[in-house]
């Protein structure tokens, strides 16, 4: 089994060997080195294979890796031996295999005769597989004892962060770990040439597109294939304002915020026009928008001179030093790209990050946690833009001359695929990508007749093995790799199924220590509460106020001529037939739905009219009857988003790392961790809430309501799919909402048990219309309610 695994992997590894052996890229380029990291490579892989079908001693993981190196070895050695012996003989090989020269077989034989040198290449390709089974075996152990997280880089670059803070904890300023970072890439750039200064130029360019459009596609969402179309507009601007095109010479350091001006105000009417629109719709108006620029810059010949471009441009210089060699103007892009990731690292890290991202999860739900959506949309396009212009700016005073043909669609499918290849959302993703996607190429150079296809297997290759990307972003890594532990537990909650009592959690249970052996006596407690209020509440002011709310879809009507008031402090249901409109008029209430005809009145001021984030902003939160929580963001994160409305927003203190703007984070990660205490969830912050249980879902979704520091709070079937001891919890729950948090709340309910033992009032809707209102009491005796809802059913629920 372990030989026959390993033959496998040897032949996958050979077939791989034996591309790059005919391209070039194992003789020309770099001789056998090449051939033995694809054995090490395949040994890995031979015993990684045999250790998943089945639990294998070391020796036969060992035995696998042999059999890839053995096979892989013995028919590279034969393919050598037998390349070598026809081009002995005087056969010409070359107009079928280009790079199978004499010179070529020598390297793969070691410079030895092609029988010795065959054989040394089998063995060393055999050893090669046996190294990499050991190296595969040791892995495994370090992961196993806990130290093979260690070794990666990602995590490396997370270390390393750690030890900046714990530096700054004894007084070593936290920006020395990447400042001698920045000091390493201006020291090399003198050692590497012109030639590979040009290159690394190119790359650090598109590394200012990458970290741009990372914001709009990585961190929004927002899929913009056009652009290229700012690269050009920052580019333009910069040619005409400092050549002889207009005869005006403001200087590059002008012109340049000049460029990234109006670059960003580009992104913003480009967003205006797109605001509602999401996938492959933007995709399509974007990709509209980079073609008319495209077109604008070949047609408006007074101003671009079209095809002719814009020539003469002057380079930047400084104190009188002219910025004249690719040397100069690499340090200029690497300090453009450390600024510029700077910024990104810090607007991801604050409440702009996560309002992007929370747009990216769900628009709707970030409107209902207070978000402005246009506004965070429009940033980001305008961020983005203002990147691109930057790139855009730099490339045309370094080339001195720009064309219509340097700004065509083939640029923003590039800078895209850094993005994608680099890691989704990911700073240092977007560079490796942009080394791996601009700079690659370049190294292929010495075998160009197969460059782009050993480019293309290469890509392949690389989205097989890491479809996140080379360098993921931790959210990215999460969301691909992250195990649901608790996936079978969430199953049985959403079937109603009973399980496994969980421990007591802080806020959301009695505060007594011991559970109680059924749900009954709390049934009976919150009814007892419910029995002492509605005196008291009949005379507490008006919070909400409904009258002849009415909302038509087509021919049906939803909600007719709908009447409610909800009176502060108490806790009031909706109750009625599927589709009777009750979700639809939270709906309303919250403002996704515009009402026909009505008035509502909250605290004292109409709402109608208002966008969903003004009215969160204003007092009410909800919650959702299918659950819709951020589900790629942490708990603690998803509740940090429902504070958003209440924070002050400050872009130059974020990015400056202001005192206040770092007090205003610290309050809010405070308050997060507060609510996840008090709804039972300490210790899993830092759990993706789609990997929580359903009952811990249904908690979060609330706790992130709490955030928005509501004065109402609309629950939508807040205990669907629960078993009776979960639903026991919940009631109870609510009423603590009120008497704790000081809440008016208002419900909607299927389970009768809940509703008339935790309710004040009850309001019946059928066919949109109100067809009752009262006391729980009222509302079980009433024949209207009972024959078009409850049913003869309705006594058994008098007691509760």
């Amino acid at each position: 089994m372990a030989l026959k695994t390993g033959i496998k992997a040897g032949f996958i590894t050979l077939v791989v060997s034996v591309f790059f052996v005919l391209i070039g890229l194992g003789t020309v380029t770099g001789g056998v080195w090449l051939l033995w990291l694809l054995a090490l490579a395949g040994g890995a892989l031979g015993a990684r294979n045999l250790a998943s079908s089945s639990s294998r001693t070391s020796w036969q993981l060992v035995l696998a890796g042999a059999g890839t190196g053995a096979v892989d070895g013995l028919l590279l050695a034969a393919f050598t031996w037998l390349m070598g012996t026809l081009i002995r003989r005087g056969a010409d090989v070359r107009h079928i295999l280009f790079n199978m020269t004499e010179e070529a077989v020598s390297s793969l034989c070691f410079g030895q005769d092609i029988t010795v040198g065959s054989l040394l290449l089998l063995g060393s390709c055999l050893l090669c597989g046996i190294l990499g089974a050991v190296f595969y075996q040791g892995a495994i152990l370090l992961q196993q004892r806990g130290i093979g997280a260690q070794i990666r880089i990602p995590v490396l670059v997370r270390q390393v962060g750690n030890l900046s803070q714990e530096w700054e904890r004894h007084g070593i300023p936290r920006w020395l770990l990447p400042g001698l970072g920045l000091g390493a890439l201006l020291v090399v750039p003198p050692f590497l040439g012109t030639y590979w200064n040009q290159v690394l130029g190119s790359v650090g360019i598109y590394v200012l597109m990458g970290l741009g459009l990372n914001v709009v596609v990585g961190f929004a969402g927002l899929l913009d294939i056009g652009y290229v179309a700012f690269f050009a507009i920052g580019a333009y601007t910069l040619g005409m304002l400092n050549s002889p095109h207009f005869d005006i010479y403001l200087g590059f350091w002008l012109v340049v915020p000049i460029a990234i001006g109006f670059a960003a105000f580009a992104g913003i009417l480009l967003g205006i026009p797109v605001l509602r629109m999401r996938g492959d719709y933007l995709a399509i108006v974007t990709l509209g928008f980079g073609e008319i620029i495209r077109l604008l810059s070949l047609t408006l010949v007074d101003f671009t001179h079209g095809p002719q471009g814009v020539l003469k441009i002057q380079p930047p210089s400084l104190w009188g030093f002219k910025f004249d060699s690719p040397l100069l103007f690499l340090y200029l892009i690497i300090i453009s790209c450390f600024l510029a990731a700077f910024v990104t690292r810090r607007l991801h890290d604050s409440p702009i990050g996560r309002a992007w991202i929370a747009i990216r999860e769900d628009e709707d739900v970030a409107r209902a946690m207070g978000i402005n959506t246009t506004r965070y949309k429009l940033m980001a396009f305008a961020s983005g833009a203002a990147f691109a212009g930057l790139g855009g700016a730099i490339f045309a005073s370094r080339q001195t001359a720009i064309f219509p043909l340097d700004f065509t669609l083939f640029v923003s499918i590039n800078v895209l695929c850094i993005i994608i290849l680099g890691g989704m959302g990911s700073i240092p993703g977007v560079i490796v990508g942009s080394l791996f996607l601009i700079g690659l190429p370049e190294v292929l150079r010495g075998v160009q007749e197969y460059r782009l296809l050993a480019y293309g297997a290469l890509l392949v290759i690389m989205m097989i093995v890491r479809p996140e990307g080379l360098w993921p972003a931790a959210r990215r890594r999460m969301e691909l790799h992250e195990p649901e532990t608790e996936g079978s537990e969430a199953e049985d909650a959403a079937v109603g199924q009973a399980r496994p009592e969980r421990s007591r959690r802080v806020g959301y249970l009695p505060s007594s220590s011991s559970r109680s052996p059924s749900p009954a006596p709390r049934r009976e407690q919150a009814e007892r509460q419910r029995t002492t209020r509605p005196r008291t509440l009949r005379h507490s002011r008006v919070l909400l106020e409904a009258r002849g709310v009415t909302k038509i879809f087509g021919g049906l009507t939803a909600v007719d001529n709908f009447d409610i008031e909800v009176h502060q402090g108490a806790i009031e249901s909706i109750i009625g037939p599927n589709g009777a409109g009750k979700t639809t008029f939270f709906n309303i209430i919250t403002g996704f739905y515009a009402a026909d005809k009505g008035t509502i009145i909250f605290d004292g001021k109409p709402i109608l009219g208002l966008s969903t984030d003004r009215i969160t902003v204003s007092g009410i939160a909800r919650t959702f009857q299918n659950i819709r929580l951020f589900p790629n963001m942490t708990a603690l994160e998803n509740i940090m988003v429902g504070r958003h409305g209440l924070l002050k927003i400050n872009l130059p203190g974020i990015i400056l790392g202001s005192r206040g703007a770092r007090a205003e984070e610290s309050r809010a990660l405070d308050e997060g961790h507060r609510l996840l205490n008090f709804v039972g969830l300490a210790g899993k912050g830092d759990t993706l809430a789609r990997n929580l249980s359903y009952g811990d879902q249904r908690r979060l979704e609330i706790a992130r309501a709490l955030a928005t520091e509501p004065k109402m709070l609309l629950l939508d079937e807040p205990t669907a799919g629960m078993n009776p001891q979960e639903t026991a919890e919940m009631m109870e729950f609510i009423s603590n909402l009120r008497t704790q948090m000081n809440l008016t709340i208002l419900l909607i309910e299927h389970d009768m048990r809940v509703v008339m033992g935790i309710s004040d009032r009850v309001t019946v809707m059928d066919y949109g219309a109100k067809i009752a209102e009262g006391t729980p009491a009222e509302i079980q005796s009433n024949p209207r309610v009972i024959e078009a809802y409850l049913g003869r059913g309705a006594t058994t629920w008098k007691s509760g």
